[in-house]
């Protein structure tokens, strides 16, 4: 006796439901070797982790960060006792639920590689070196992914409550109204009034979730957290790296490139038997403006390959409609490598792990080294290591000092803090920079020593610009 329709359709959701629980046990197990060694190589990491500590230690809300990051903030401060990787395990588990997420989004849209598209997801460089941190760019995109399926399910309040939250991790998330304001109006009821009830509703949950994650915020430094900051705009040659191989690796790169060629050859045309079938036109529409959305913020301060996140699982799709089957996975497989082969990195950073056999290539003046047998993830895991290991020369160092002393430790003073406990060492006190030439003046003229953490080569500047060494400040000697 042949089961009937209703039997078959409850035996595949059972094998699907048992698919997306082996993938992502998968990826939560694939992440659990690089949970260690710190929060992450980001100083805004260790930023999250110490406004952790402080608002578990006052009880007052503080972010790490302009404009805030509410949601992780006060994760991190339920966790404030308990070591590193408690943290990192929240990304690693959420980043698998974005995942899953992703590959349930590629088979309810009836693409025939969703499995490949969701292990692309998984081992994009950016996405995996942060699915193992404490930063909040995986957080924000797991939220994300549940708001489309919200939307796809004609949910529109539960999507903006999701968009909301998704906010609260990462306030550039609440771009992503817009994106799924085309979803609703393509799967509402087909009248005015319908769409209008629909976006209503996604926009008004959108922003007033939004409200409610960002009360902490607002109570604390009033709509003044609106502000931005600039650290002036990056080399070009550092806008083309962070918006390439920092994102997708190299072979992910080559392999995008591979994929773009195609579609111009056929001008734009989906291929004839694509991984993603018609019919999903109005998704395929809103993914596009996503990514376009989301390259526009990047190009405004294109500072970090992982301000590009949210747009890599809508990338993937796009390419899935605009790709053969065959064409697709191949491009899945050269983005997931990307994770394992080939790193390039900019030459001189400090600390460097050790090195593997490898090239410097010069490009527009600058010089890059590019190793093969290494890829981005465990780089990352090694240059966290390298990173412990600075910061506990610092200490020692600091904690030797013959008398009082203010050190200028820029970038890496949230490690200290974090690892010291606090803003002292000994006779030692960390400061992130010194205001000027007068304030170390006058901390001299008190007995005070001023000293730096500049690396060869740098030239460390006060607030007012004016150069450390010829102010008076002096390198920290590191054993």
């Amino acid at each position: 006796m042949r089961p009937s329709p209703a039997t078959r359709d409850a035996a595949g959701a059972g094998r699907a439901r048992a698919l997306d629980l082996a993938l992502g046990a998968g990826v939560v197990l694939v992440r659990v070797p690089f949970l260690f060694a710190g929060y992450g190589t980001d100083s805004d990491a260790w930023r999250v982790a110490w406004a952790g500590h402080e608002i578990a230690r006052t009880g007052i809300y503080r972010s790490a960060r302009a404009p805030g990051n509410p949601l992780p903030e006060f994760t991190a401060a339920a966790l404030a006792s308990a070591p590193p990787w408690a943290l990192n395990a929240i990304s690693a588990l959420l980043g698998a639920v974005a995942v899953v997420l992703f590959g349930m989004l590629l088979r309810r849209l009836g693409c025939r590689a969703w499995l490949a598209g969701a292990l692309a997801l998984a081992f994009t460089p950016v996405v995996a070196i942060h699915s193992a941190d404490a930063m909040d760019y995986v957080w924000a995109l797991a939220f994300l992914l549940g708001a489309w399926h919200a939307a796809l399910d004609r949910r529109p309040a539960l999507a903006g409550l999701l968009v909301g939250i998704a906010t609260g991790c990462r306030i550039t998330s609440l771009v992503m109204l817009a994106p799924l304001s085309i979803v609703l109006a393509a799967g509402s009821a087909d009248t005015v009034g319908g769409r209008g009830r629909a976006l209503a509703w996604l926009w008004g949950a959108g922003l007033g979730a939004a409200a409610a994650a960002f009360a902490p915020v607002v109570a604390r430094a009033g709509l003044t957290f609106l502000h931005g900051y600039e650290h002036g705009y990056p080399r070009l040659l550092y806008v083309v790296k962070n918006g390439t191989v920092d994102v997708w690796g190299v072979p992910g790169s080559l392999g995008l490139a591979w994929a773009a060629l195609l579609v111009l050859l056929r001008r734009g045309r989906p291929a004839a038997g694509s991984a993603l079938p018609a019919g999903t036109g109005a998704v395929v529409l809103a993914a596009a403006v996503a990514v376009a959305i989301e390259l526009a913020l990047f190009l405004r301060l294109p500072h970090d390959a992982a301000y590009l996140i949210p747009a890599v699982p809508f990338t993937l799709l796009i390419a899935a409609r605009a790709l053969t089957r065959r064409v697709f996975v191949t491009l899945c497989v050269c983005v997931a490598l990307s994770s394992f082969l080939v790193k390039v990195s900019e030459s001189g950073a400090e600390p460097t792990p050790a090195r593997t056999p490898g090239a410097r290539i010069h490009v527009a003046g600058e010089t890059l080294r590019v190793e093969v047998l290494r890829g981005p993830l465990v780089t990352d895991r090694l240059r966290r290591e390298a990173d412990l290991r600075h910061v506990a020369r610092i200490r020692d160092a600091a904690r030797r000092l013959p008398g009082p002393a203010v050190i200028a430790a820029y970038e890496w003073l949230p490690f200290l803090r974090v690892t010291a406990g606090g803003d002292r060492d000994g006779p030692a006190t960390y400061v992130y920079m010194m205001l000027g030439r007068a304030e170390i003046d006058s901390l001299r003229l008190s007995g005070v020593e001023v000293y730096d953490l500049a690396g060869p080569g740098e030239q460390p500047r006060t607030l007012d610009g004016t150069l450390l060494r010829a102010a008076g400040s002096r390198p920290l000697e590191l054993r």
